[in-house]
């Protein structure tokens, strides 16, 4: 009796299992038909899956009707409503598309980990790419003459003159790119030409002494360079500027002699995502 009874308990789960359906299918991109990894597939709160490397998906489902949610950083959210009977095996794709949405800006420099502007609590300023290239700004050393306390001497940063004169003698402002220290070891200053303007995300000046988090090379403060990331979107960007100094009255001032007066320059960058690779 009691082997009857498990293997009509084993017969009833098999039917069960037998009678629900099957929905799979594949999530891409809607401009470059291409695969989506780990979207978020949900027909429930907490329950669903997520697309493998070549976006494809599939989820064991009850009879009835159902209503499937497709979340994907970066894209458009879409539900779609179906009804499935039992047994039934169901083929459905879904092409995402971008969407802008406007976002708090967020900070990484003051804790370490990214925090919107609102809550830190320290003395924080950020600087914009847009205001460098609108201004024609060829190094950063310039740039950061446009936060307020911050000042560039002899090539060494000074935040609301912390460091007074120290050439040469290790710096009191640590300069990071992408949250790693730039600073020469010989004479404990930045090389401003290194630091890249055409791949800005922005630039974070603590105003303070964050020497607990990064060292004592920030008893006055931080600045923070953070470089874009490719977007899926192809972005080429080209800047030509050139210009000429004015001629001071007094002669002996000329300092470039018998040279040009003239400068110029020009500046290219091309990013975008190729497959798994940022180029």
């Amino acid at each position: 009796m009691k082997n009857l009874l498990i293997l009509l308990a084993l017969f009833s789960g098999a039917e069960l299992l037998a009678q629900d359906a099957i929905l799979s299918g594949r999530v891409t991109d809607d401009s470059t038909k291409e695969g989506l990894i780990g979207v978020n597939v949900v027909f429930a709160p907490g329950k669903g899956v997520v697309t493998d490397q070549a976006g494809h998906y599939s989820l064991a489902l009850q009879p009835g009707d159902h209503t499937i949610t497709f979340s994907y950083i970066g894209y458009a959210t879409v539900k779609a409503s179906m009804a499935l009977g039992a047994g039934e095996q169901k083929v459905f794709d879904m092409a995402l598309a971008f969407a802008a949405a406007q976002l708090d800006m967020v900070v990484i420099s003051a804790g370490k980990f990214e925090q919107r502007v609102g809550e830190v609590t320290q003395s924080l300023t950020v600087l914009r790419p847009d205001l460098v290239r609108n201004k024609n700004i060829t190094s950063l050393s310039d740039a950061l003459d446009q936060v307020p306390g911050v000042a560039i001497v002899d090539e060494e940063p000074q935040i609301r003159a912390g460091s007074g004169f120290s050439y040469g003698a290790g710096s009191r402002v640590q300069v990071l790119v992408d949250d790693i220290p730039i600073l020469s070891g010989d004479i404990g200053r930045p090389n401003w030409t290194f630091l890249p303007l055409e791949n800005l995300e922005q630039v974070e000046v603590i105003k303070g002494a964050s020497s607990v988090l990064y060292g004592s090379s920030a008893l006055s403060g931080v600045i923070n360079v953070r470089t874009a990331y490719p977007r899926a979107e192809p972005s080429t960007r080209a800047t030509l500027f050139a210009g000429t100094y004015d001629a001071p009255r007094v002669p002996s001032q000329r300092w470039w002699g018998d040279n040009s007066p003239n400068f110029g320059g020009f500046n290219f960058s091309h990013s975008r995502q190729i497959g798994k690779f940022d180029w």
